[in-house]
């Protein structure tokens, strides 16, 4: 993860802003928020009943959320912040009731659609979910193994929804 938590760094700097151009040769921006407090990753712990993924604890301890490959109002990714983790997550569960896949833990939402990416702990392994708020919990499908191979492969692919070609 410290690598990845490298290749962030050197996009966002010291400011935690940064930009980068996309897969579309549109320029994007970055903006990384500081640090989660130990407060603010408890109350996490406490809210979600199997914890947060430990990849996404260790990345919250170093920019509590932030932005990726930000397109205006119109495209790219919003790693949540530990309030929004349990306002989306809330909110969502509230919104599909019973239909509610309560292992799933939505950790980014894709900006401009009605798409989220999840975690879900599947047979004892984190695996990230692909999340299309238009369809029930149970459609929704594992794009990637965990969050550094996301986190990698989004800066490669400079902010192409890249799992969509798995389909």
């Amino acid at each position: 993860m410290k690598e990845d938590l490298n290749d962030l760094k050197s996009i966002v700097g010291e400011n935690l802003k940064g930009s980068l151009t996309t897969f579309e040769n549109l320029p994007s921006l970055f903006t990384m928020n500081k640090a989660a407090s130990n407060d603010d990753l408890l109350k996490c712990d406490l809210y979600f009943d199997e914890g947060l993924a430990p990849e996404y604890k260790f990345f919250l301890t170093n920019y509590n959320g932030g932005i990726l490959f930000k397109i205006e109002d119109f495209a790219g990714f919003k790693l949540l912040s530990t309030d929004e983790l349990i306002s989306h997550n809330k909110f969502q569960a509230e919104n599909f009731a019973e239909n509610w896949d309560s292992q799933i833990i939505l950790f980014c939402e894709c900006i401009g659609d009605a798409e989220y990416l999840g975690f879900k702990l599947i047979e004892d392994e984190v695996r990230i979910i692909y999340c299309i708020m238009d369809t029930l919990p149970e459609e929704w499908k594992v794009i990637e193994k965990s969050f550094n191979i996301l986190i990698n492969k989004l800066i490669e692919q400079r902010g192409e929804k890249y799992w969509l070609n798995y389909f």
